[in-house]
């Protein structure tokens, strides 16, 4: 019988994944040269993915600050950046906003702010806060909602968590009042 050889595939120190052989015998020299440039191969596809999606992380994270802390944004940039990102902000939208103890990865702060708001919330974080735009229609009953985002942050592992919802505003240009 064959056995298979596992070759790892590492980015930055952190396993990301391996190759595997089969065969009856140990790859030869030439062979594991070749096995060699296939993990390196790998390992820099997976490090530039990790790069292109950091950096679109990065650019939300961005123009979502800008439309809800800058000055007056121009309504057409924000409608084409927001159908760049796949956003629709048309409508009565409200900020929503939690502030933590500690930090929490960004699936598990999506995952709150789903839960609370409905999958077409947009969601952030900013250091110990987490920053959603919630459709106002989402918003209605506000305090059973509050509540209920409070209780899942808490099962995400948020501490000492603080929960508020601005104003609904009737346009993406008026988001930094609602914030």
């Amino acid at each position: 019988g064959s056995l298979p050889w596992h070759f790892q595939i590492t980015v930055a120190g952190a396993r990301r994944g391996r190759i595997s052989v089969g065969g009856a015998a140990e790859p030869t020299l030439g062979q594991r040269r070749l096995i060699r440039q296939a993990c390196f191969a790998s390992a820099m596809h997976l490090a530039q993915a990790m790069a292109a999606l950091d950096l679109d992380r990065r650019l939300r994270v961005l123009f979502l600050e800008e439309i809800v802390t800058g000055p007056a944004p121009d309504p057409e940039v924000i409608h084409l950046r927001s159908r760049l990102f796949g956003w629709d902000l048309a409508g009565s939208r409200a900020v929503a906003i939690a502030r933590c103890r500690n930090d929490l990865a960004d699936s598990d702060a999506a995952a709150t702010v789903e839960r609370a708001f409905g999958p077409r919330a947009i969601t952030w974080t900013r250091g110990h806060e987490v920053l959603a735009i919630v459709p106002a229609a989402e918003a209605t009953g506000d305090e059973q909602r509050l509540a209920r985002w409070c209780d899942e942050l808490l099962q995400r592992g948020a501490h000492d968590v603080t929960v508020a919802l601005g104003e609904p505003v009737t346009s993406a240009e008026e988001l930094r009042t609602s914030h």
